[in-house]
């Protein structure tokens, strides 16, 4: 990875963000945040099954992309454990065909 990447879960009357840092960095060497919101966190390595697409980032289009990656799974017989995330990597205004976006399982 190359540059921080945010994944976001929203829940009635909150939300959360996470940024992933690229590897170099270490939990002593990452950058002091500067609100206390936010938490710096050691997520352990996970092995996951990526969907890359572009354009809408919207609700219905990350449905329909879980649903093709997880028929593309099982298709290929892998095992299909843990929840479906979505990552999204550019700037709200980025032209949708230049968007790049991933669900992964």
């Amino acid at each position: 990875m190359t540059a921080p990447i945010g994944s976001q879960v929203s829940e009635p009357g909150s939300a959360t963000m996470k940024f992933f840092l690229p590897g170099r960095f270490t939990p002593g060497s990452a950058p002091a945040p500067t609100d206390d919101r936010v938490h710096l966190v050691l997520i352990p390595a996970q092995r996951m099954v990526v969907l890359t697409f572009s354009w809408s980032r919207g609700q219905d289009a990350v449905s329909a992309r879980v649903a093709e990656l997880r028929a593309a799974i099982d298709a290929l017989d892998l095992n299909r454990e843990g929840p479906a995330r979505a990552f999204f990597y550019d700037l709200r205004w980025t032209l949708p065909w230049f968007r790049r976006n991933e669900v992964a399982i």
